[in-house]
């Protein structure tokens, strides 16, 4: 942001003004404190359950669809 006094014009102050403080209730979300560590983003389904993957199963196969090589994680 930048001020331009041919664009914006002079500055206003109003010295009674005081601006309104926030309402706590329902409406009010607390955010939690940072980690310090990332956590990792969760899985979620399309129903939107979370879920968790148990076991990864990684396939290498050539050009001919032959398995070269097969890891599980």
């Amino acid at each position: 942001m930048y001020y331009d006094p041919e664009w914006d014009g002079p500055v206003e102050i109003y010295p009674n003004y005081h601006p309104p403080k926030p309402k706590e209730g329902p409406d009010t979300v607390y955010l939690p404190a940072p980690h310090s560590e990332p956590q990792k983003k969760p899985y979620v389904d399309v129903n939107g359950r979370i879920v968790r993957i148990i076991n990864e199963v990684v396939s290498v196969y050539d050009a001919d669809g032959k398995l070269l090589r097969r890891k599980y994680h």
